[in-house]
């Protein structure tokens, strides 16, 4: 009975050449997975890549079901079963194409003729092969629900296509060198259909159109590829085919024409299929061009331009022989190194070797790079004698050494047999072992965004990414822009076609997801494993601890109260690992560790073996993991920091991460009091540092402690707080609402300190909201509460808010008496931090005066203050305050320089809407200035923010700038339709002077 497998295009299955239904999609996958890979598997492992969403006994009895009826039709003894294990028989009947297509290759390759060339024996065999071919693997068949069936199915399919294309390379190249161009030309039509955008199958097609005498299609051909590259990338051929284009076209191919060498030789293992890493070394002794070992280059490579320039740069110094990129695992060095390699080939005219010294030995790597200049070193029975005759042989040649993935030093001196015109380029993860080398050093970091995004975009497609730009971003962030992570993320996009970016951050938002990431026999777990595999055992005891700082950056002493070490046992071992490339150094005195390494050492530090710790008073009963123990000794470790330097912002501002963390984790521990101390220790710096979103979150955490702490005051005060910072962040709406809550704690704990508050931040509120009536009560009342528990610097606040009040209803000279008052109260009750924001409010009256100097004086003594302070937060509104001051008095220069400093801080501590506010500002000085590009692009990302902070009345003043400057740079329609619509906003704000304004720019435009 003749039955035969088709996976080349649709599959299908056929008996006595009628097509065999399989209803069920993975029971073909399964039979598929059987024939193409030719082995024995373990049930497990195929419930798992069929059904990795079951548990093991469901996915396991799917697999049955699933197989039944594929024994049933093919019969029993087409599969080898048992209990465990299910293959394919190696003796059955069943007859598969791409069997067909691999065996067909591998008898070829037996051949013994010359690589080059085809004798009688191999010709009618690769011709078969490329009949079998008859489209793509497995086209049109997903399964939606397994991302392991899909990868293997992608990486098959494309190892498939380059082993056609290596045929039609050898077919090409044969039927040319014998002159028959019209036999060479359909399968360089083949070879181009392969990939259009593949340059060098684009130059043969011209060449052998050219020599068959059809200029005409030699130069259509050329025009099509051109279209095609515009279209898919945007941009132009390279130069040499530009060049044989004109060749071509003026019939004046000489040199030029002349057919390239095969590029590949036909070196293979038995399936069929090119091994990895192999290099291509020409057979001795005719050597038609100098060896060049290194693989080709990713076409994907992206963002290493300024590495790539400074690297080449050392390899040219005079006196430099050793150059060592480092880097941990995964960061691509491997990859740069390669790019390296093509970018200065022309400068070496006797080419270059590549070895991996990790996977072949010193002695078969002299062997080979002795062949590659038609020498025969294996009757040297030693390393020294091998090496010497190398060297003798690279004497006088100018030849690039890469050794990639060295891990020790001493192992790889012999391969140093490079002369004086010979550079050496090794790449590695160990810093230690380039120095010992005396090699200069290129530490590799991660792609920078823009690097990750192109790189995510040269996979998938700007038309993909840009489509999903946020997720693309995200993708990148969470990532952090690992090279190897990030191209196995897009490849495995790319043969997901239907798959959404959003749903590929999802996954990643996982930790074991982003670990898990492997393509091929490339992995970023596995690629983590290689380096702890290298370290000894006190050091696979601190590197699982790293887990706790999550990628942030550390200090030595937080890493060894942590680990419970001597601090100069901890700094030797940081130093182990930077070197390593575990770690590397941050900032002065701190480290970091990248933040998928940080998954990685989570990992770890749950398998740490149980020991018994005995390290704070208030563990001694408990019996803690040794990572419970890691995370409560950090929460003791911050909790004290913070305590020790809540008014040492400098000391401060590199731990706010790990601070925020700590909190988190005593929250999650519930360690409810720790909890609390965090607040209570860190409220006036989240203040004075303007860490408001840091601030927020705290006080939600720090409001179930109290709620579980069955603490109503605590309560009361939490919310009083979350009020405060969600008012400081625009966010009226979650401001109110706690501060509502709030108060009715205090008014039931009869607190009249508490209710003053309240009202005072209620008020504030209702006055930024344009509320006056309500403000007016709540300010009232705030203030009778004030002089009866005689709080003078309430008093002197709450006066503020009443200047506020008066001065938004342009009450000038109330306004004004009412913030000399408020400075003496502040004053007499130290209230420092009150009074910058009181002589800031100084200035701002003296500008709607406008007595400028006056008002540059105020903000002078605001700016002063608050520098002495360190508040950072008020620092922002009063270069806002100057740059409207440096404006009014017509000084654009120094009111934008004032705007730019305000944005650059409200960007910092997230004050979206005053950011929005400030922006418009500087559009209007930017419009004064006449860079009205600039001042369109700022007032458009004014009226976004605007539009997301509901910002309704900043949004009005945008828009009728928006549309001034749409007149200007004449978009006249534009600018009517952006005055209509704020013209409409006006009329529901009541804003009676700009509905004018609006009116007499309509009527005159």
């Amino acid at each position: 009975m003749d039955t035969k497998l088709y996976l080349f295009g649709s599959p299908r299955l056929e008996r006595n050449e009628e097509t065999v239904p399989l209803t069920k999609r993975k029971a073909l996958a399964l039979l598929a997975y059987l024939a193409v890979t030719e082995k024995i598997h373990a049930r497990d492992a195929l419930a798992t890549l069929l059904w990795p969403e079951f548990g093991q006994k469901a996915a396991r009895t799917y697999l049955r079901q699933h197989l039944a009826p594929l024994r049933e039709l093919l019969g029993k003894q087409t599969f080898v079963v048992d209990r465990e294990t299910i293959g394919l028989n190696s003796n059955s009947a069943l007859w598969s194409d791409v069997a067909t297509f691999r065996q067909h290759v591998t008898d070829a390759r037996q051949c013994s003729h010359p690589t080059t060339e085809i004798c009688t024996t191999c010709l009618p065999l690769l011709t078969k092969a490329v009949t079998t071919y008859s489209n793509d693997f497995l086209v049109d068949f997903f399964l939606t629900d397994t991302t392991e069936f899909d990868d293997w199915q992608f990486f098959q399919r494309e190892g498939l296509r380059q082993t056609l294309a290596e045929v039609l390379q050898q077919l090409i190249q044969s039927y040319a060198a014998q002159s028959n161009f019209d036999q060479a030309i359909p399968y360089a039509r083949r070879w181009v259909g392969l990939d259009p955008l593949h340059e060098p199958a684009q130059c043969q097609l011209m060449l052998l159109y050219a020599h068959a005498g059809q200029q005409a299609a030699a130069l259509r051909q050329y025009e099509t590829y051109v279209s095609t590259l515009e279209e898919e990338l945007g941009i132009s051929p390279e130069a040499e085919t530009t060049e044989l284009y004109e060749a071509i076209r003026t019939r004046q191919l000489g040199k030029v024409a002349g057919l390239q060498p095969p590029t590949t030789t036909f070196e293979g293992d038995k399936s069929g299929k090119i091994a990895e890493g192999q290099q291509n070394i020409p057979s001795p002794p005719h050597l038609s061009s100098p060896p060049f070992q290194a693989t080709a280059t990713l076409p994907h490579f992206v963002g290493r331009s300024e590495e790539i320039e400074q690297v080449c740069g050392m390899l040219n110094e005079v006196g430099t022989s050793v150059v060592a990129l480092v880097g941990m695992g995964g960061l691509g060095k491997t990859t740069l190194a390669t790019q390296i390699a093509h970018t200065i080939k022309d400068d070496l005219p006797d080419g270059v070797l590549w070895a991996n010294p990790a996977i072949s030995s010193v002695m078969d790597i002299l062997d080979n790079w002795g062949r590659a200049y038609g020498y025969d070193f294996s009757g040297l029975a030693d390393i020294e004698s091998r090496s010497a005759a190398v060297r003798g042989v690279l004497a006088d040649k100018s030849v690039l050494l890469v050794l990639d993935n060295v891990t020790r030093g001493d192992e790889v001196q012999p391969l140093f047999a490079g002369g004086e015109r010979c550079s050496l380029l090794l790449t590695t993860r160990d810093l230690d072992v380039a120095h010992a080398l005396n090699a200069q050093v290129l530490l590799l970091g991660e792609l920078s965004a823009e690097g990750g995004r192109e790189l995510l975009v040269n996979i998938l497609g700007e038309e993909r990414v840009a489509a999903e730009e946020e997720d693309a971003a995200k993708i990148g962030r969470l990532l952090h822009y690992l090279p190897l992570a990030m191209e196995i993320v897009a490849q495995r996009l790319k043969s997901r076609a239907k798959m959404k970016l959003e749903g590929m951050v999802a996954r990643l938002t996982n930790a074991q997801q982003r670990l898990g990431l492997k393509i091929s026999n490339r992995a970023v777990r596995t690629s983590f494993e290689v380096s702890w595999e290298a370290l000894d055992e006190e050091l696979r005891m601190l590197f699982p601890l790293l887990a706790v700082f999550e990628g942030r950056p550390f200090s030595l002493e937080a890493l060894a109260y942590i680990a419970d070490l001597d601090p100069f046992d901890v700094e030797d071992a940081l130093f182990e690992l930077t070197a390593l490339s575990l770690v590397k150094e941050d900032e002065e005195e701190y480290y970091r560790q990248h933040p998928l390494l940080a998954d990685f050492a989570m990992e770890k530090l749950a398998k740490l073996p149980y020991r018994q710790h005995e390290l704070l008073a208030d563990l001694a009963q408990e019996k803690l993991s040794d990572s419970e123990t890691a995370y409560r000794r950090m929460v003791a470790y911050y909790l004290n920091f913070a305590a020790e330097n809540q008014q040492k912002y400098e000391a401060l501002e590199s731990e706010w991460g790990n601070m925020g963390a700590a909190i988190r984790i005593a929250h999650e521990q519930e360690k409810w009091q720790e909890v609390i101390e965090f607040t209570d220790v860190l409220e006036k710096s989240w203040l004075t540092r303007a860490r408001y979103v840091d601030a927020r979150e705290a006080y939600g955490l720090a409001q179930d402690a109290a709620i579980q702490l069955e603490d109503e005051t605590l309560q009361a005060t939490n919310l009083l707080r979350w009020g405060e910072v969600c008012t400081e962040l625009g966010d009226h709406q979650e401001a109110k609402q706690h501060l509502s809550k709030s108060l009715q704690k205090w008014m039931g704990l009869e607190e009249d300190a508490g209710v003053a508050d309240a009202h005072y931040h209620l008020a504030r509120i209702a006055l930024e909201r344009g509320d006056y009536v309500n403000a007016e009560q709540l300010m009232s009342s705030s203030y009778s509460i004030r002089e009866l528990i005689d709080d003078i610097g309430g008093l002197g606040n709450v006066q503020y808010l009443q200047a506020y009040y008066h001065f938004e209803r342009g009450d000038l000279n109330e306004a004004e008496g009412l913030l000399e008052n408020a400075l003496i109260n502040q004053e007499r009750a130290n209230e420092r931090t009150k009074m910058i924001s009181t002589l800031r409010f100084q200035g701002e009256v003296a500008v709607e005066r406008r007595i400028f100097d006056q008002a540059a004086s105020f903000f002078q003594q605001a700016e002063a203050l608050c520098l002495e302070l360190q508040d950072k937060g008020e620092l922002a509104m009063i270069y806002y305050a100057m740059a409207i001051n440096e404006r009014r008095k017509k000084n654009f220069q120094a009111a934008r320089s004032h705007a730019e400093s305000a944005i650059a801080l409200f960007r910092r501590f997230g004050l979206k809407r005053f950011e929005g506010m400030m922006l418009y500002h500087l559009s209007a000085i930017l419009n004064e200035l006449e860079d009205y590009s600039s001042a369109l692009s700022y007032n458009l990302e004014s009226v976004k923010i605007c539009e997301a902070t509901n910002n309704v009345l900043g949004k009005l003043f945008a828009m009728v700038l928006l549309g001034d400057l749409y007149q200007t740079v004449e978009q006249p329609q534009k600018s009517r339709a952006i005055w209509q619509e704020a013209q409409q906003i006006a009329q529901r704000l009541n804003q009676d002077n700009v509905q004018e304004q609006l009116r007499e720019r309509l009527a005159y435009h």
